[in-house]
């Protein structure tokens, strides 16, 4: 390989690691200083900024060079190339500052800057532009202006992901926020419902009373269950939940839910059956029983003859935790929203005598909070089989 093109290789191998430790920035100062390190190294010169429009004015946030000219300042948005780039939302490559026409001279003169190229970095609340600059009179070459551009979009698209998170997480806040008030709110009132149904059960004189008292207490039952998993859907939402992750033994999470969950099978006259398994893997117990429980309770639910089989594999670095099922099954359309709170298959009525709709939402932000990963496979009218992939300990 010739040295031109080892060159262009290496540029191109650092633009892809650029864009992935965007990715991976943790907030807007480290992306813009990413951007500008990058754009100064790859294209050779003296300088680079990056402006963020502000006002009437462009603020230089940030800028790689040996000795900063512009970093912190700031300058009306028609006195600088950034603020014409950002304006006009176009590139500008400049071969001689002095001489160009877009540029006022007084910025430049006392400088050594002579040429330059900048590209807009756009996007829904953000207008600036990055670029670089050289010492000495010359057009940017294409590969050096294509490089500045490729940086510019990259360095977008990481500023609109960290605000499309930031919206995102602020929303779930508030979500969070208003779940957790409502819940408290609704408790008192809730219990003493449930008190004076009681009350009025015990006092029934007659069939059609004591039917009417019957069915309001049925129905505060399932008003208190629906309060209680929203409230806990809030609490996962808000990340206060403490994970103390240790190893410990497929059976020991397997066997006391098979204890505790054999009877609602053995009453719908269905199997719960368990393969013993001598694995260990690393998890906090008390929240993957949490995770498994909800499986098993979904698998119960929906299954109407044969039964549901727990079991694990190994499979290398990692155990596979099974919940399978010869149930209803899931339409393939369906099985992208089964996660979502509230969503319940073939319950588009909202009859909560059939579940309150959260388990799976609950299982998926556990699951998440645990750092591990689930997968569903699941057949129409055959069954399904939910497998949660942890680390083996």
């Amino acid at each position: 390989m010739s040295l031109a093109l080892a060159a262009e290789a290496s540029d191109v191998e650092s633009l892809i690691d650029l864009v992935r430790h965007l990715s991976q920035a943790c907030n807007s100062a480290d992306i813009i200083a990413k951007a500008v390190h990058a754009v100064r190294r790859l294209t050779g010169a003296e300088g680079a900024t990056f402006a963020v429009k502000e006002g009437e004015s462009c603020h230089y946030v940030d800028e790689d060079a040996v000795a900063p000219l512009w970093r912190g300042q700031h300058f009306p948005v028609k006195t600088c190339d950034s603020g014409w780039v950002i304006t006009h939302g176009k590139t500008a490559v400049v071969a001689d500052i002095l001489q160009d026409a877009r540029v006022p001279d007084a910025l430049y003169a006392p400088t050594f800057v002579r040429s330059l190229v900048a590209a807009p970095v756009n996007t829904a609340s953000t207008r600036a532009s990055i670029g670089a600059y050289w010492a000495r009179t010359r057009r940017p070459s294409d590969d050096e202006v294509a490089t500045v551009e490729t940086i510019a979009h990259a360095t977008a698209l990481a500023l609109q992901n960290m605000e499309l998170t930031s919206s995102l997480r602020a929303a779930a806040a508030t979500k969070s926020r208003l779940l957790t008030a409502v819940g408290h709110d609704l408790r008192q009132p809730l219990q003493s419902l449930a008190l004076f149904a009681s009350v009025l059960e015990g006092e029934a004189n007659t069939e059609i009373a004591r039917q009417a008292a019957s069915q309001l207490n049925a129905s505060v039952d399932r008003m208190a269950n629906l309060l209680g998993a929203i409230m806990a859907l809030a609490d996962l939402d808000s990340r206060t939940v403490a994970v103390s992750k240790r190893p410990v033994t497929v059976d020991a999470l397997f066997e006391p839910l098979e204890e505790e969950m054999a009877p609602q099978a053995r009453a719908k006259g269905i199997e719960l059956r368990r393969i013993p398994s001598n694995a260990t893997v690393m998890t906090d117990p008390g929240l993957m029983t949490a995770v498994l429980r909800n499986l098993v309770a979904n698998a119960i639910r929906y299954t109407h003859r044969g039964g549901v089989l727990l079991g694990a594999r190994r499979r290398g670095d990692e155990v596979h935790l099974m919940v399978a099922d010869t149930g209803i099954g899931i339409d393939p359309a369906q099985q992208a929203s089964i996660f979502e709170e509230f969503y319940q298959v073939g319950n588009s009525a909202r009859d909560f005598t059939a579940g309150t709709g959260v388990g799976l939402a609950m299982v998926r932000r556990l699951v998440d909070i645990l750092g591990h990963r689930i997968r569903l496979h699941s057949v129409e009218g055959r069954g399904s089989q939910f497998v949660v992939v942890l680390p083996a300990a």
